[in-house]
């Protein structure tokens, strides 16, 4: 039995903004094996970053054809604001446009919905493509939702690059026989803290995974059977919502430590999903309900499994 333990890259701003451009303008035929998110590097090659990174949703479906444009723009935002190493993106497929069956006389039978994507997208009222967020903020009137063409203020309304609350430490591991992933997330309180409620929740993505996608930018035929899906949700590690962090409401003093062991979960890798291509991403959000800032992410952390 072979267990294998993860040790992240640090990554250079110009590989990150090579992946990230993948993304969004579909190298036909070409798959990627590089990663977003960041860390900081150090001592510890496991510790994550002591500055906010941002958390990007793309709620999208494969025929839906101007969402590709809109992730385009969204990742131009985000390259001009030179922030590219503190951004975690993940495409959400949830809602009608992500239905499988023939639609406009083409095929799309590669089901990417998942139960915590069609939860997430309930939950936020993602009801149409694209809709994106940027660290779960509020953005009034429009709820969580930011449009493509105001991302430049979602990245500023996320605080990205200011100093984080928490640092996350995410260490997977994974065993390549079983193809169960373990490992552990560890999170640092780096202030002083009044009381709240937090829970970690820990994703699976994959990379690169070649289907059909409408895109109404890629001409003389707007669909493409070949498209390059980047960073796809494949599911919830942890419980949809997450586990608990940190005790309930009590004050939480620069330097308090909680930890969370992923091997817990029993959660084993499809065998359908190339393990080479997939990632995890661990975040902390605000799970207080009646907060009028509940779900916002106080910081996330992506490291591939293998």
């Amino acid at each position: 039995m072979k267990v294998k333990q993860i040790i992240p890259t640090i990554m250079i701003a110009g590989l990150l903004a090579f992946a990230a451009c993948d993304y969004v303008s579909n190298p036909r035929n070409k798959i990627s094996t590089t990663t977003g998110g960041s860390t900081t590097g150090g001592i510890d090659p496991n510790q994550g970053s002591t500055e906010r990174n941002v958390l990007i949703e793309d709620y999208t479906g494969h025929h839906c054809g101007n969402c590709p444009r809109g992730a385009r723009t969204v990742f131009a935002a985000v390259q001009a604001s030179g922030k590219e190493k503190k951004a975690v993106m993940i495409s959400i497929h949830s809602g009608l446009f992500a239905s499988t069956g023939n639609f406009g006389g083409h095929p799309y039978s590669t089901d990417f919905r998942t139960p915590a994507g069609e939860a997430y997208a309930a939950a936020f009222d993602a009801s149409f493509n694209p809709f994106f967020t940027s660290n779960h903020k509020n953005n009034p009137p429009n709820g969580l939702y930011f449009a493509p063409d105001e991302f430049n203020i979602a990245l500023d309304s996320s605080k990205v690059g200011t100093p984080s609350d928490f640092r996350i430490d995410l260490i997977p591991e994974y065993n390549t026989t079983t193809r169960v992933l373990s490992g552990k997330v560890r999170v640092n309180a780096l202030k002083n803290l009044t009381g709240g409620t937090y829970k970690l929740i820990v994703l699976l993505a994959e990379d690169s995974i070649i289907a059909a996608q409408l895109d109404d930018d890629h001409l003389p035929s707007t669909y493409v059977p070949d498209y390059v899906h980047r960073h796809v949700l494949r599911g919830a590690v942890t419980d949809i919502w997450g586990s608990p962090i940190f005790a309930v409401n009590t004050t939480l003093p620069a330097g308090t430590k909680d930890s969370l062991n992923i091997g817990s979960f029993s959660f084993s890798v499809p065998s359908a999903y190339h393990e080479e291509h997939c990632h995890v991403i661990a975040y902390i959000y605000n799970a207080d309900l009646a907060s009028p800032t509940k779900y916002e992410v106080y910081q996330v952390e992506e490291r591939k499994i293998k």
